[in-house]
């Protein structure tokens, strides 16, 4: 029995086993052919495991790779004319539909062994046997686009990967932090469980050892972690309670980990526009306007799952192909992580007006409406002293897209402000400074990072007066 899968609600759980089952023949090692079944959690306790009909039919190997966290997409792995391949069964209304193959690049005519699904479904990591790897299975991952369709497949380097097999590769509910099963690396023996750290700039820290007693000289993998972070699942074949093989366990950490991650499930307004697929939902973290979330909703009732990071604040965009909603504010304080008793959230029961935020600092200005991501129309009351103020123009757009902030990197955020003139220009200014000759020093400094050689000064007046 290995392969345990649960969704963020831990009712239900999905594992893959090679047990004795009607209509299954036993094959020539002395097993029955991998299957997925199911168990229900009721008063705090799991009912017995049934066979899945759906992952039930022929009498080839299936099995289970994972499950997105909203538990509305399960992947699944099968024997085909591919060797092994990555399918996909999406529930609708209760029921999981018939596995459809994943297109190329993530199948080819090698062996494609298991795959984890981001939270916001944005990117898929899976293991393949494919040319041009460290050797054995590497991992990979792979982004969706704007349209939906999957890019190119990216090897995560040989600080994850081996020569060795790497395997069951698990991305965890943040985004950023993947473990996985390995024989290379400092291994104890045979698979052992490992995790590694996505940076920022998508490149990977030195993959760790979970260490004893999660790994031990026998067969240790498919680590399922969990958004309470002190408990996790995974498959061993080594405690002497077990019952034949490899056993699925549930562990609970001694050491205790506060949860850092908040589940807000939220519905598109534009339901409309769920039938090309295009709809998307664009989480911005206010901080440094660092794009955290590229959420897919559910084609069919358009509801999806945000996971965010707590004691933090952010924008939610609902953008289509051919329309964007307004950006709308949360802040995810830390009492709204993810916990046994509190677990799902509602969108809009959390949404609220942004905060004012300071034009710049004390002065005789004051600011009426709120920096909300890349639109917004500011009125402001000026008594302009015997020295007017400059901002820096760094950026004109006609339109916009979400990703205006990504040019921005790098300033502070507070002191960010956009304005919308008649001509159809939404103008990004930074700062505002007393006097002419103080907004050149600070446009100097802009100039030394590299991105702003179009910036230019402006009175600040301009904008009062809506001029473009």
């Amino acid at each position: 029995d290995h392969s345990p899968l649960v969704s963020v609600f831990e009712d239900k759980l999905y594992f893959t086993s090679r047990r004795k089952a009607k209509k299954l023949y036993m094959l020539d090692d002395g097993q029955y052919p991998e299957k997925v079944y199911v168990s229900n959690k009721k008063d705090g306790n799991w009912e017995p495991a049934v066979p899945s009909k759906t992952f039930f039919k022929g009498y080839e190997h299936e099995s289970g790779l994972s499950i997105s966290p909203d538990g509305k997409e399960l992947f699944i792995y099968r024997n085909d004319e591919d060797q092994q391949s990555i399918y996909m069964s999406s529930l609708v209304d209760n029921i999981w539909g018939t596995p459809i193959k994943l297109p190329r690049p993530i199948n080819g005519p090698y062996n494609e062994t298991s795959a984890s699904l981001t939270a916001d479904k944005s990117t898929l990591f899976f293991t393949s046997d494919r040319m041009g790897g460290y050797g054995g299975m590497d991992i990979y991952m792979i982004k969706r686009n704007a349209a939906g369709q999957w890019g190119k497949a990216r090897n995560l380097g040989e600080k994850v990967n081996t020569r060795y097999d790497e395997e069951t590769a698990m991305i965890h509910p943040n985004g950023n932090t993947l473990f996985f099963a390995s024989e290379g690396h400092n291994s104890m023996g045979r698979m052992d469980v490992f995790y590694t750290q996505m940076n920022p700039d998508s490149t990977w820290n030195e993959p760790v050892n979970l260490g004893y007693p999660i790994n031990t000289p026998d067969d240790d993998f498919f680590f399922l972690p969990t958004i309470n972070q002190n408990v996790a699942y995974y498959a061993s074949a080594r405690f002497n309670d077990n019952y034949g093989g490899s056993d699925i366990y549930r562990v609970e950490f001694d050491s205790e980990f506060k949860g850092e991650l908040a589940v807000i499930e939220g519905v598109v307004e534009n339901k409309s526009a769920l039938v090309d697929g295009s709809v998307r939902i664009m989480v911005t973290r206010r901080k440094d306007n660092a794009l955290v979330g590229d959420y897919i909703p559910d084609k069919k009732d358009g509801t999806y799952l945000m996971f965010l990071a707590t004691d933090e604040e952010y924008d939610i965009v609902e953008k289509g192909l051919k329309y964007e909603e307004k950006p709308k504010y949360i802040e995810v304080k830390k009492e709204m992580a993810y916990t046994a008793e509190q677990k799902i959230l509602s969108f809009e029961d959390i949404k609220m007006e942004p905060p004012m935020v300071p034009l710049f600092g004390k002065t005789d200005f004051e600011q009426e409406n709120q920096l909300i991501e890349d639109e917004i129309i500011e009125e402001i009351k000026a008594v302009v002293n015997d020295e007017p103020y400059y901002t820096i123009q760094v950026l004109a757009l006609k339109h916009k897209p979400v990703f205006a902030f990504l040019y921005l990197k790098g300033l502070d955020a507070k002191e960010l402000r956009t304005y919308k003139g008649s001509d159809g220009y939404t103008r990004y200014v930074y700062g505002a400074y007393k006097g002419k000759e103080n907004c050149l020093r600070e446009r100097e400094r802009l100039l030394q990072m590299g991105k702003f050689n179009d910036s230019f000064i402006r009175p600040l007046s301009d904008f009062e007066t809506n001029k473009n």
